[in-house]
């Protein structure tokens, strides 16, 4: 019943029929059918022309921990062709995989990504002048911030028309030390702040009506009315169904994988959800705050 909701209602975070595929095969994962999930990955190959390096790499993680050599070689080249970077295989999870044929055959490709080092060098330059900004805001007040987002933003369709998009396929992927991959591009913080800046014509609401914005990346970006998972005094609470904001069926969604994932260990995946720690001045602050935790939140 809950993935037939999620088909009908993720109108403008994604392709809604790709949505339902990924989901399933997440849901999948947290109950350790890595093999079923696998199969739903496969779907993406034959029914859609984009897939999104966060599911790639997913499906090559079952593969791996199922030592399908074959699939996680499939998956793998999918990968690379991201980002090239076959340092990325170093890591310990990947040992076995690199023992076999399969690896040897991932050495001789001479596997070509679709970065654009131009692009990337304007994004960079945009992510950094944004955070330079920003930055001054811890520092003192500083009027009219989000015209600065504004000016990025006619930058960022400028650069969208002149290089057929911005995507993680152009920029590249989010790649530190060779081995740590976070879902989230480079570029992510200038979505967020068009997205933060509340302008119909923004950036951010170009890229969310194309359904070009990665479900889980829509997500991280948008602005809860409250959390729907806090971490507390070393528990977990959850917000209260009829406290959820209009995206409702995606956060029960996720707040079901979350309860699974605080149980377990899903570390070697990247399955997101929404949460937060917090800290208080003082003893009145976090007085105030349980009041409210007591009220809007459940505890797992």
């Amino acid at each position: 019943m809950l993935f037939v909701l999620l088909f009908t209602s993720l109108k403008a975070q994604g392709n809604p029929q790709y949505n339902f595929v990924i989901n399933k095969a997440e849901n999948l994962i947290l109950d350790n059918k890595y093999n079923e999930a696998l199969e739903n990955y496969s779907k993406l190959k034959s029914g859609f022309t984009y897939i999104y390096a966060k599911d790639i790499y997913n499906a090559m993680i079952c593969a791996n921990r199922q030592k399908n050599w074959e699939q996680t070689f499939v998956w793998a080249k999918l990968f690379l062709s991201k980002t090239s970077v076959k340092e990325f295989f170093n890591q310990k999870k990947f040992e076995e995989f690199r023992k076999t044929k399969y690896w040897k055959k991932i050495l001789k490709l001479d596997i070509t990504d679709k970065i654009n080092i131009t692009l990337k060098k304007k994004i960079d330059s945009l992510v950094n002048m944004d955070q330079g900004k920003f930055v001054l805001l811890k520092e003192k007040d500083v009027p009219d911030i989000y015209d600065v987002t504004a000016d990025i933003d006619r930058i960022l369709f400028k650069l969208d028309k002149e290089y057929g998009g911005i995507s993680e396929d152009n920029v590249g992927l989010n790649i530190t030390n060779d081995t740590i991959f976070s879902f989230l591009p480079i570029y992510d913080v200038l979505l967020r702040h068009s997205y933060q800046s509340k302008k119909e014509d923004s950036y951010f609401n170009y890229k969310n009506k194309n359904n070009s914005i990665e479900k889980d990346m829509f997500f991280s970006n948008i602005d809860f009315e409250l959390q729907p998972i806090i971490f507390y005094n070393n528990q977990t609470y959850f917000l209260k169904e009829e406290f959820l904001s209009e995206e409702k069926t995606e956060l029960l969604n996720y707040i079901e994988k979350a309860k699974k994932k605080i149980n377990h260990n899903f570390s070697d995946f990247i399955i997101f959800y929404p949460a937060s720690k917090n800290t208080f001045s003082d003893e009145a602050s976090e007085q105030n705050f349980i009041k409210m935790l007591n009220t809007l939140y459940y505890q797992q």
